[in-house]
């Protein structure tokens, strides 16, 4: 074989390498997840003939220590929580400050289990029925892996129950475009570094309809499948329509998601 022949042949053997991306934590695995948010929504309110510009500000962030306490078939069954931090601000429009909130999880230690199928939450009372929904046993991000292994360049799209799966909203729609764009150790670990592009609908908290088109990178590591970092810039945008009023509004959006393994 000359040495044209063999470049040509190694370069056939990098490009037919894949990688699978799959969630399959192990007992005892702890990670410390931050997850930082951050909008601007330049909104128009339409009442009768009156017209008035507003502008609305709001951070999120939020920092938890996730330890693996106990698997069935694989799967999470009874996974530690200690959230140092889950908090909101907002600066409605007119406010000089913004408005520290502290979410119902805010300071808490719990323990979440699975069982007979439902989850159990063990260590705080009275936690509304929406927070324990929003409490993963999983990484909710493995919603976006492809079903088969993925070679370098490879690109899908995320729609339906698994993209509602993954942004914790049952009335999501539209798609994510994923790229895997290449393998390297980051860390001592293994990890699969993708392009992202989300382009998305749903409903805030107060019944409003959300837009969202934002960018970016993920870092997923792949022994665990457990989603290392998210960043992505883009824009946001809102809407509601009732008998008294109009609003539309629209800015940017930045969404930061970081989780390191002591």
């Amino acid at each position: 074989m000359n040495l044209v022949l063999f470049a040509l042949w190694l370069l056939s053997l990098t490009q037919e390498e894949k990688v699978l991306l799959k969630f399959q934590p192990k007992v005892g695995d702890k990670m410390i997840r931050v997850e930082k948010m951050s909008t601007t929504i330049n909104a128009t309110v339409t009442q009768g003939k009156e017209t008035q510009d507003l502008v609305m500000e709001e951070h999120g962030s939020e920092k938890k220590t996730i330890e693996i306490v106990e698997l069935a078939d694989g799967k999470p069954i009874k996974v530690l929580f200690d959230v140092e931090e889950d908090i909101e601000e907002r600066k409605g429009p007119g406010a000089k400050k913004f408005m520290r909130h502290e979410k119902p999880l805010h300071g808490k230690k719990l323990t979440l289990s699975l069982k007979d199928g439902k989850k159990v939450v063990e260590g705080v009372d009275g936690l509304d029925e929406k927070t324990i929904k929003d409490l993963d046993l999983y990484d909710k991000f493995s919603h976006l892996f492809p079903k088969n292994p993925i070679a370098i360049g490879e690109s899908w799209e995320v729609q339906g129950k698994d993209l509602q799966e993954a942004l914790d909203d049952e009335e999501a729609g539209g798609k994510v475009v994923l790229k895997l764009v290449k393998v390297e150790e980051i860390n001592g670990l293994r990890c699969a570094l993708l392009d992202a592009a989300f382009d998305v609908t749903g409903k805030t908290d107060d019944g409003l309809d959300l837009g969202m088109k934002v960018n970016g990178q993920m870092v997923i590591w792949l022994d665990r499948g457990y989603t290392l970092k998210i960043q992505l810039k883009g824009s946001i945008s809102l809407a509601a329509e009732t008998v008294e009023m109009t609003l539309k509004g629209e800015g940017p959006m930045e969404v930061d998601v970081t989780a390191t393994i002591p």
